[in-house]
C-alpha cells in the first residue's frame, strides 16, 4: 500500500521521484546500521569468535526499530482517494500486463535483473571463500549504503562491473586458495562494491517513476486507475527476483563443488568454485544490464509524451467532474419541483 501513496499524492513525475528518492536514501542509511554493527563486531574479541551472536543482536535491533518507526507512518495517513472493493482476478492481472506495453517492458527488465541480483546473493560466499576473510562480509554491506544517496551520478553499470572484474581477477584468482587476498585487492573490492550500487539505486528510483507512468498510461487509455493491480504485479516480480537469483547462486555453487562450512570459518574451495563466485560477483551483472537494455529500448513513454498524457487526463477529470456536478444540480432541481 505504501508504494501507491506517491502515485496518489501527485501526478508530477519530479515530485514523485523526490518522494521515492528521500525514502530510498533514508531506508538505505538506516538499513546499513545493523550491517555496520556486524562489521565492527567482527573485530571485537567476543564477537570475533561468536559472530552468530553479532547477527542476533543486529536482527533484534532491526526488529525493534522497524516496529517503532513504522508506527509513525500510519498515524498521520488519511485516505483521500475513492477506491473499489472489487478484487482483480488473475486473468485481469495477466491481461493488464500484456496490454500495457510500458508495464510489460518493466516486467521483463525485472526478470533480467535477476541475473544482476545473483551477485548480492553470493556476497557472503564471496567474502568468506574468495577473499578468504570473514571480516569483509560486514564491510561489503556497509560500503553499499551510500549508493542510494548518490544514485544517478554513476549509471554506467556495465563499465563499472567490467573494471571490477579486470582489476580484481589476478588478486583473487591467482592467490593461494588458503590465503586471504592482499590489502590492496581487498580495498579495490570494497571500492567497487560501493560504486556498482550507484546504477542499481538509479534503476530503483527510475523504475518507481516508470511504474507510476504505467498507471497514468492505463488511465489515459481506459479511464481506470490500477495502482493496486500494477503494484501487485511488480511485487510479484520482486519475489521472483529474490527466489530465482538465490536459486541461480546456489546452483552455481552446487555444480562447482562448493564445500560447506560454519558461519565464522573460511574454508578452502576449489578453483571452479572460486571462478564461479568471481563470475557471479562481476560478470553476471554485466550480462543482466545488457539484457535489460532490450526491453528498455521498447519502453514507449517519453517525457513530453507523459506530460501530454497527464494534461489530457486532468482535462478529462475536470470534464467528468463538471458533468457530475451538472447531473447533481439537475437532480436537485427535479426534486425541488417535485
Amino acid at each position: 500500500p505504501m508504494g501507491a501513496l506517491a502515485f496518489s499524492m501527485t501526478p508530477n513525475g519530479t515530485e514523485r521521484t523526490k518522494l521515492y528518492g528521500i525514502a530510498s536514501i533514508g531506508r538505505m542509511i538506516i538499513g546499513a546500521l545493523p550491517a555496520a554493527l556486524v562489521a565492527f563486531a567482527a573485530w571485537l574479541p567476543y564477537f570475533n569468535s561468536n559472530l552468530d551472536k553479532a547477527y542476533l543482536v543486529a536482527a533484534v535491533l532491526s526488529a525493534v526499530f522497524i516496529i517503532v518507526l513504522t508506527r509513525f507512518t500510519f498515524s498521520n495517513c488519511q485516505e483521500r482517494m475513492e477506491h473499489s472493493e472489487d478484487t482483480p482476478s488473475l486473468n485481469e492481472c495477466i491481461h493488464l500486463l500484456l496490454t500495457n506495453r510500458p508495464l510489460l517492458m518493466l516486467f521483463l527488465c525485472n526478470i533480467f535483473f535477476v541475473i544482476i541480483k545473483v551477485s548480492e546473493q553470493c556476497s557472503f560466499y564471496f567474502a568468506y571463500d574468495s577473499l578468504f576473510n570473514a571480516k569483509y562480509n560486514g564491510l561489503l554491506d556497509v560500503v553499499k549504503a551510500p549508493g542510494s544517496a548518490l544514485a544517478g551520478v554513476l549509471v554506467m553499470g556495465i563499465v563499472l562491473n567490467g573494471l571490477f572484474a579486470l582489476l580484481t581477477y589476478n588478486g583473487i584468482m591467482n592467490k593461494p586458495a588458503d590465503k586471504p587476498v592482499s590489502t590492496l585487492t581487498g580495498i579495490i573490492v570494497l571500492v567497487f562494491s560501493m560504486l556498482v550500487t550507484f546504477p542499481l539505486e538509479f534503476k530503483n528510483l527510475m523504475q518507481k517513476e516508470m511504474e507510476a507512468e504505467t498507471v497514468d498510461y492505463v488511465e489515459w487509455k481506459s479511464g481506470r486507475r490500477v495502482e493496486g493491480t500494477m503494484l501487485s504485479i511488480m511485487s510479484f516480480t520482486g519475489k521472483l527476483e529474490g527466489t530465482l537469483s538465490s536459486f541461480i547462486c546456489l546452483q552455481v555453487l552446487a555444480r562447482t563443488g562448493y564445500v560447506e562450512h560454519t558461519s565464522d570459518v573460511s574454508t578452502v574451495q576449489n578453483h571452479s568454485t572460486l571462478l564461479g563466485l568471481f563470475l557471479m560477483t562481476t560478470v553476471f551483472p554485466i550480462i543482466g544490464y545488457l539484457l535489460m537494455l532490450v526491453p528498455m529500448h521498447f519502453y514507449n513513454i517519453t517525457g513530453d509524451g507523459h506530460r501530454k498524457m497527464i494534461k489530457e487526463i486532468m482535462e478529462r477529470r475536470e470534464a467528468e467532474k463538471a458533468k457530475k456536478e451538472q447531473k447533481n444540480a439537475e437532480s436537485e432541481t427535479v426534486e425541488q419541483k417535485a
